[in-house]
């Protein structure tokens, strides 16, 4: 496999070694400076043609090409690979993440079938234990020797060993399943996050401050400094221990998990990418859309004339509708 085509492989999966090696082909896209390529003064459809043309050629075939035919293609496919490089990092993180969420559901319902024979076997127990201290009442028996004989004293000692394993709250069983998954998550997640140069929109900029901090402070195993807020009110009380300092491994798998949510609802964004960069660089700037709505309205509407609902979303008064008597002629004319 030649160096362009190891470029241009796609991850297989999204376990760690796979996402660690697109990570180094990122960084290896960001030092050729493709994050510096400006591609703003060529019309799209020839970025894209350009780029899928260095996709489709081999190391040869591009290195015979002409100076001038070479150098456009390979500024290109420089830049767009970048961007496809960082979007698959954050469709695999995001898998990542999804997965490990998978498996804890998966462990969970494991759990909760065994704690679920745990409680019978406990009140065939109880049962057992009900009916020898009823005869012991009754009849003046030893309740212990028949006990002991009856129950065993190991199945004694497993009853009591963990008494509050069985009133583990759902929602803590499922954090403590996702937490067994940090070391998992840990290989790849934090260097992901950092190397993406994410951009926070509004009401985002403490969650970015927060992983910056967590990911500054990745040596120490409490974080007595972590902002809270940022996280849900379920998850703080188990992020925190006995003095209500933050545990490093559970405040990150939080984060985490914040991060890829926000990913997705493009509070979190990339500046240069097609899936996830800000919604907001799609739209018209307001000062242009208040110049040009009703031109552009007019332009988009249909060939009968009509505003619609294009007319109307653009802020342009609706159309009068004609009187009763005009409609009703029109009506009968067109029954004729």
């Amino acid at each position: 496999m030649t160096w362009l085509e190891w470029l241009r492989t796609p991850a297989p999966d999204s376990a760690p070694a796979a996402i660690l090696a697109q990570l180094a082909k990122f960084e290896q896209l960001r030092s050729l400076g493709g994050g510096e390529v400006d591609l703003s003064m060529l019309a799209p459809g020839r970025v894209r043609m350009l780029a899928a043309d260095a996709r489709r050629r081999s190391a040869w075939e591009i290195a015979r090409l002409s100076a001038t035919r070479r150098q456009p293609l390979l500024l290109v496919f420089i830049a767009e690979l970048l961007r496809e490089r960082g979007d698959e990092l954050i469709d695999r993180y995001c898998s990542a993440i999804q997965n490990a969420e998978r498996t804890a559901i998966n462990a969970v319902k494991k759990q909760r079938e065994e704690t679920a024979r745990a409680r019978d076997q406990r009140s065939s127990l109880a049962g057992t234990l009900a009916r020898i201290l009823l005869d012991a009442i009754d009849h003046g028996e030893d309740p212990v020797s028949r006990t002991v004989q009856e129950v065993g004293e190991q199945r004694l000692r497993e009853a009591v060993a963990d008494p509050g394993a069985l009133a583990v709250p759902i929602e803590q069983e499922r954090r403590d399943a996702q937490h067994r998954r940090h070391a998992h998550l840990a290989q790849f997640a934090p260097a992901v996050i950092a190397a993406l140069d994410l951009t926070a929109s509004r009401g985002y900029e403490r969650l970015l401050a927060a992983v910056e901090y967590a990911n500054a402070n990745r040596h120490l195993r409490l974080l007595p400094d972590a902002p809270l807020q940022v996280l849900p009110a379920a998850w703080r009380a188990w992020t925190l221990d006995e003095q209500g300092r933050a545990i490093r491994t559970r405040y990150e798998l939080a984060l985490w998990i914040l991060v890829r949510d926000a990913l997705r609802a493009r509070g979190l964004y990339r500046a240069r990418s097609h899936r996830y960069g800000d919604p907001a660089g799609w739209m018209m700037p307001r000062v242009q859309w208040q110049r040009e709505r009703t031109e552009l309205a007019a332009n988009l509407r249909p060939a009968t004339g009509r505003p619609g609902a294009t007319g109307r979303a653009a802020g342009l008064p609706a159309p009068t509708r004609p009187p009763a008597a005009r409609r009703l002629r029109r009506a009968g004319a067109g029954a004729v």
